[in-house]
């Protein structure tokens, strides 16, 4: 079981993560021109290279939904960004500073239970 934890300076958020799929993707700053005599010219950026971890839940109760949104308030009224650390993995993840970014969400169960959200946490 992958277990996936957010820290900051007021609380923090254990979850469990039953299903997958756990998306990790690498994010940089890379720039490719062509010139005008069709040569590909590209430019690296040293050090810009981020993951980006996405998760979508089939379901959440809404008291996780309500703790995760907590971070995603404090993150943009302070500016300082939750750690994420992720356990179960064959390369576990430990204290990454994320920005937090949550999409579109269904309440069902008389409003007990988040349906089909959407969680991307963008190394910062």
């Amino acid at each position: 079981m992958i277990t996936l934890s957010l820290t900051d300076d007021t609380t923090t958020l254990t979850l469990q993560l039953p299903e997958p799929p756990l998306v990790f993707e690498d994010s940089n700053k890379d720039v490719q021109n062509t010139t005008i005599d069709n040569k590909l010219k590209i430019y690296i950026y040293p050090g810009a290279d981020k993951t980006i971890v996405k998760q979508t839940f089939a379901y959440m109760k809404i008291a996780d939904y309500n703790a995760l949104r907590g971070f995603r308030t404090r993150q943009r009224s302070t500016g300082n960004f939750p750690k994420l650390s992720i356990t179960g993995l064959s390369t576990d993840i430990t204290n990454m500073p994320v920005y937090l970014d949550m999409g579109g969400k269904n309440v069902i169960d008389n409003c007990e239970t988040v349906q089909d959200l959407s969680v991307t946490f963008r190394e910062s």
